[in-house]
């Protein structure tokens, strides 16, 4: 794979990357292969007190298994109005 990596300057976070594979990528021995082209980005937001959540996810997938079947996928995921999650005391008080 080659790719690129985007850091935060403040925060010295990882806020986005993108890769592609290049050259084929054997997945359990010769049961799949993942091909090259296929590509993927993942850029990351800050979410509350220093944490950082997915915000974008993009990908373009090609692989081929058993050697017979190819398989082509796209996927394109958008994240947004993250909640602290409320915990429930009684829920927490039955363990």
């Amino acid at each position: 794979m080659q790719g690129e990596l985007w850091i935060d300057k403040q925060t010295f976070h990882w806020v986005k990357v993108e890769a592609e594979v290049i050259h084929p990528v054997s997945i359990i021995g010769f049961l799949a292969r993942v091909e090259p082209g296929t590509r993927f980005e993942l850029e990351m937001m800050p979410a509350d007190n220093g944490i950082w959540l997915p915000e974008h996810f993009a990908m373009k997938s090609r692989a081929r298994i058993l050697f017979f079947y190819t398989s082509k996928n796209q996927e394109d995921e958008t994240y947004f109005d993250y909640h602290k999650a409320v915990r429930n005391e009684a829920a927490a008080d039955c363990k």
